[in-house]
Formats: C-alpha cells, sequence, structure tokens
C-alpha cells in the first residue's frame, strides 16, 4: 500500500524541491498522495506508482526501484541510496530518512509525511 512517506521520498529524488515538502493522503485506506509542490500520485499497482507528470517508479522483488524517466539507484557499502541525478539518502529508522542534501523527511502521522531542512544539532 502507498505511504505518504514513500511518495515524499520520490519526490525528492524526482524534484529535488528546497525547502519543505509535505504529502498527505485523506485517509489510511486511500490510494493517492497529495504533496505541497503540486505532485501527486497514485498506486496502480502493488509495485507501481506514477505521478502526476508523467513518471512512474517501479519496484522490483528485489527492492529495487526503476524509474520511467531513466533515474537509477545503487547502494553503497555505508548504506546511502546514490541516484543517478546526484540525489542520495538513506534511512535513520523506519519513519525517517536523511538525504545528503542536508533534509530529513519523516513520518508526521499515518496519513501525512514532511521534508524539510535538518535541523542543527
Amino acid at each position: 500500500m502507498i505511504s505518504a512517506l514513500e511518495v515524499a521520498l520520490l519526490v525528492m529524488v524526482l524534484d529535488q524541491p528546497a525547502g519543505v515538502l509535505t504529502c498527505g493522503m485523506e485517509s489510511e485506506s486511500a490510494t493517492v498522495v497529495r504533496c505541497s509542490n503540486g505532485t501527486s500520485a497514485i498506486e496502480t499497482s502493488e509495485r507501481r506508482i506514477s505521478f502526476n507528470r508523467g513518471v512512474t517508479v517501479e519496484k522490483t522483488a528485489k527492492g529495487d526501484l526503476v524509474f520511467s524517466n531513466g533515474i537509477t539507484a545503487t547502494r553503497t557499502a555505508v548504506g546511502w541510496i546514490r541516484f543517478s541525478n546526484g540525489t542520495m539518502a538513506r534511512t535513520s529508522d523506519r519513519r525517517t530518512y536523511t538525504f545528503a542534501s542536508g533534509h530529513v523527511c519523516e513520518t508526521i502521522s499515518v496519513t501525512h509525511a514532511r521534508c524539510r531542512t535538518a535541523p542543527k544539532s
């Protein structure tokens, strides 16, 4: 099932937005996620998400991501996912992802996620 966090992460890869990005669903059973940058996504099959801009992202049986626009992803030896467009991300825990750009994406409720510049420690 599609999640707001999953869509937020993919939007960060596709658009590399600056500032705050929020994504949300109307309910836990919703199949559409809408984001504050105008992007929306729908789960078109168990492993495929289609975005309103025409890009689809499919998860293979091995968990790899296949982007219809040609973006590829590889895992580094130290746990980062490196995307061919220069974006790099890693999981901090099941609810939080960190980007090399300094952004962090996190689940803020069952139906909503937020990406923002990581707070200074």
